[in-house]
């Protein structure tokens, strides 16, 4: 069969097989590609050939979205052809711009790049991290920007995302180089007022943008501290009704996680799975006695934190298949190891433990913490702890025909992936 009929004009049935095989398979979560394995110049260049053989490469590369440039994307947002384009939409993933380059450049870099690369010659750790506070102001205001129309007119977003299921930020590189809790730690200490606002405002209109989303089925955040994360401390008595699930992805060094009081929210460990369950169990029992701390503090002066129907809604997937035990025999106590950067000891054996027995540990540990949550703030707090190996596949990684491998990995379908930089319609041929 040709790919053009008799009468030169395409074969549309036959370039609707062949197109979505030119699409790159989407990098799995926190696999931290190189940033062109996000790009998809084959398409793009597709799309130029003509109008026909446009229709369906705008499909196929509008279907799932991956971006590092947000504020792209939305240029041509109050166009007739940028709506069109982001019609088809039905999974957004929306990763941060690269990181500073931080470490001594080599010999190399320095004769290749001159003087960009002699700045970075003797840094202090003072010097980088006021050079990452400032890069992470200057892209916090870009996608504030790019989120204008928002606030200007919220009934917008359904009609230029009518498909849009799931949106995930940071789902590829994660934390990369913590700089955005270096960016909110520079904040705190520098007490830039602007700048300050300048954050907030930039998480608000993102919550605004995923609120009015008519079809949202999932919101996957895997750096907290970014701005396109979960509002922290907001109340049910006092916050938009939430019709899609929120899921919280953390790594093993963790922080601190939010909570929208009185909303169901779902946090997820990215711990690796052969890391001690004592220091990952712990380390998140800890977190969770923080929030309480906060919590029982602010309600003694705030009517907010006193209200029941702002109780504690969470679900966990938290385990891991490592342990430590103490090597003598006869002994069955467990070692509270919580440096993740552990080494057994002479007098200790680290062993897998089996899925059943990781499910067992998860629901102790979710009923005391439910249990002592109840006793001090009522029994509208709910709380479940499930081991990591059951938690449900992510729809916004996968699409609805993928499948799930091991430890909360995807591997999705090639067809249903990534994209870059995107030809305009002034830019297409006859």
């Amino acid at each position: 069969m040709a790919a053009s009929s008799q009468g030169g004009r395409p074969n549309t049935d036959l370039w609707h097989l062949i197109v979505p095989y030119l699409k790159k398979p989407t990098p799995l979560p926190l696999s931290r590609a190189p940033r062109s394995a996000i790009r998809q110049g084959d398409l793009c260049s597709l799309a130029l050939v003509c109008r026909a053989i446009n229709s369906i490469a705008e499909r196929v590369l509008y279907t799932t979205i991956i971006t590092d440039k947000l504020p792209l994307l939305f240029r041509n947002i109050a166009s007739a052809s940028g709506r069109r384009r982001l019609a088809h939409t039905r999974r957004l993933l929306i990763e941060y711009s690269p990181s500073l380059q931080t470490t001594s450049p080599s010999y190399k870099t320095l004769l290749k790049s001159g003087g960009e690369a002699w700045a970075r010659v003797g840094q202090n750790l003072g010097g980088i991290k006021v050079k990452i506070a400032k890069q992470c102001i200057e892209e916090n205001g870009q996608l504030q920007s790019a989120l204008e129309w928002v606030a200007m007119d919220m009934g917008m977003v359904g009609r230029v995302f009518p498909k849009l299921e799931a949106v995930a930020t940071a789902s590829i590189y994660g934390k990369e180089d913590n700089r955005w809790r270096i960016y909110q730690n520079h904040l705190t200490e520098s007490r830039e007022a602007m700048a300050y606002f300048a954050s907030s405002d930039c998480i608000m209109r993102f919550f605004m943008f995923v609120n009015a989303l008519p079809s949202l089925r999932q919101l996957c955040v895997r750096n907290p501290n970014g701005p396109f994360s979960v509002p922290q401390n907001t109340h049910a008595t006092q916050a938009p009704p939430v019709n899609y699930d929120r899921t919280i992805h953390y790594s093993a060094d963790l922080d601190e996680v939010y909570v929208p009081w009185g909303k169901p929210i779902r946090w997820t460990s990215d711990a690796p799975s052969n890391m001690p369950w004592q220091f990952v169990g712990e380390s998140l029992a800890q977190e969770i006695d923080r929030i309480q701390n906060i919590r029982r503090d602010k309600a003694a002066y705030d009517p907010r934190w006193q209200d029941p129907r702002n109780g504690l809604d969470v679900e966990i997937y938290c385990s891991t298949a490592g342990a430590l035990e103490v090597a003598k025999a006869g002994e069955e106590e467990i070692v509270l190891q919580r440096h993740p950067g552990w080494s057994p000891l002479p007098d200790f054996k680290a062993r897998r433990m089996p899925v059943e027995e990781q499910r067992k540990l998860a629901a102790g540990f979710g009923n005391n913490v439910q249990t002592e949550s109840r006793e001090d703030f009522g029994e509208q707090d709910r709380i479940r702890w499930f081991a990591s190996p059951d938690m449900p596949v992510c729809v916004a990684y996968v699409s609805k025909e993928g499948r799930t491998e091991g430890h909360n990995a995807v591997k999705p379908r090639e067809k249903d992936i990534s994209m870059g930089a995107l030809p305009t319609a002034s830019a297409l041929t006859n």
